[in-house]
């Protein structure tokens, strides 16, 4: 994924610039865990405090709260004071815990690598994931180490995730089942000195490209603002850099960054200082030309999905060479208003992730939030090296989630009458 840059890259950082938490939860081990035992039922999250919550045990310890969160690729347990070690044990993934009913089991890994550690201040206090007053303690971090030879498929709609092998069917079968798909999202990578041993780590950072506050009318550079956005499950509120809030508010009525009340956010990577405010809405675009961002992405399939650029009736045709028509890719339109937390651009927190992807990946923006996608149902397939995106609820043959409009791609202007079944996109002026 790449499209052109709106702003100049960040100056590069040193391994020691990286906060440990952040640090410690990138580092993947050399071995991975044993084939994992999984039951064919979904595991009831707990989303009340925004990041995505279950239960996790480690070895012979009773279950605890944990983060499922795919921003982090390694496993970790929270030990107060501790210094980071590594061992390997048996991790066990149960549903969510309601007070009063016995623990149910979903999933076991033996074998895993497991980080204790303390991402947080040392003291006494537990730590917390979550927005200010709302934040809650948690006790482990289910990262993607564990999870990266399957499926996960987040239902957010219905509250579960169930884990699969992978997701059968070729990207065009989905498309015909109203599905966007996001191909060859994953980045980063690398390696790290941490407990006096070297480890390389894959890269599992899924990024999607993102058009805030797109204008259905209006010039076709002006109708929203660009942003690459690493997706985690681990935050509730999406997390924008301060030049990437200023893109949008220059094309909104929204205040300035300086005017937006202040509050800590607690991330599994620890807390950072931010200035809260919101986005009216939100469109992910899967990139089928490298030469277009996201909101001329979005641009393009609206044109595409009315018959062309001849048929729409626009000046300034988006596709390359004269032509009336190209390919368009998925869409998925995100109602708002979305919650953000605003933080300078050189925070190390973006200025880690940036140094990861970088130069296979543009600028990163932020980070986007599980409150963001309520209304989905998001397929991480990593065997297949995709994103999934599609209604809550959508194959389980319910009514879809009100607000959800997800687009598939269109290999041309034609292609629109094999979709029609699919939620129309509106039609730019």
């Amino acid at each position: 994924m790449s499209y052109a840059r709106e702003h100049a890259p960040p100056r590069p950082v040193s391994a020691a610039a990286v906060p440990l938490a952040l640090a410690i939860g990138a580092v993947a081990a050399s071995c991975a865990p044993d084939r994992p035992d999984i039951d064919q039922f979904p595991i009831a999250l707990d989303r009340e405090a925004g990041p995505v919550m279950i239960a996790a045990s480690f070895g012979e310890g009773s279950p605890a709260a944990a983060v499922i969160d795919v921003l982090s690729p390694q496993t970790a347990r929270i030990v107060p004071g501790a210094e980071a070690t590594r061992r390997r044990g048996e991790v066990t993934i149960y549903n969510r815990l309601i007070p009063g009913q016995a623990p149910v089991a979903r999933a076991r890994f033996g074998g895993a690598t497991i980080y204790d550690y303390d991402p947080c201040d040392g003291g006494d206090e537990p730590c917390l994931v979550g927005l200010g007053d709302a934040a809650v303690p948690y006790e482990a971090v289910i990262g993607t180490d564990l999870l990266a030879d399957l499926a996960l498929s987040f239902d957010f709609g219905q509250g579960d995730v169930r884990l699969y092998p992978d997701i059968p069917l070729g990207d065009f079968d989905h498309g015909l089942m109203c599905t966007a798909v996001f191909r060859g999202p994953y980045s980063g990578g690398g390696t790290l000195i941490v407990d006096g041993a070297e480890d390389g780590f894959e890269g599992r950072r899924a990024a999607l490209g993102a058009c805030m506050g797109f204008a259905e009318s209006g010039a076709d550079s002006g109708r929203g603002a660009n942003a690459l956005l690493l997706l985690s499950t681990g935050a509730g509120v999406t997390v924008l850099g301060e030049s990437a809030y200023a893109r949008y508010r220059s094309r909104s009525n929204a205040p300035p960054s300086s005017e937006l009340p202040a509050d800590t956010l607690h991330l599994p990577y620890g807390s950072i200082q931010a200035r809260i405010g919101e986005v009216s809405d939100l469109s992910l675009a899967a990139g089928a030309s490298d030469e277009r961002g996201p909101c001329s992405e979005v641009y393009t399939h609206r044109i595409m999905h009315r018959g062309g650029c001849e048929r729409a009736g626009v000046d300034a045709c988006p596709c390359p060479d004269g032509n009336d028509s190209c390919r368009a890719g998925a869409v998925v339109d995100i109602d708002g208003p979305i919650q953000v937390a605003v933080i300078a651009d050189d925070h190390p927190l973006l200025q880690s992730l940036r140094s990861e992807v970088q130069p296979a990946l543009p600028d990163v923006d932020g980070i986007l939030g599980a409150g963001a996608l309520a209304n989905l149902r998001l397929d991480l397939d990593y065997p297949n090296d995709r994103i999934l995106v599609s209604c809550s609820g959508q194959y389980e043959g319910e009514d879809r989630a009100d607000g959800c409009r997800v687009h598939p791609a269109l290999a041309s202007a034609d292609a629109r009458e094999v979709v029609d079944h699919c939620p129309a996109p509106p039609g730019p002026d």
